[in-house]
């Protein structure tokens, strides 16, 4: 009985966890996507500029 209830307790945290690890991710996923947007901004203007000064 107290083995089932320790599994069950441990299957639980498992699920918290993986669910934890996948937000971190597409936490993660989401910066990256938001930094690679950015620097294309940066670049454009960039490239903008260099245009206008020729």
């Amino acid at each position: 009985m107290c083995e089932d209830n320790y599994r069950q307790m441990l299957e639980e945290y498992r699920g918290i966890v993986n669910e934890l690890f996948m937000l971190i991710l597409d936490r993660n996923e989401q910066k990256s996507i938001e930094i690679a947007n950015l620097r294309m901004k940066i670049e454009t203007r960039s490239h903008d500029r260099k245009v206008k000064e020729i």
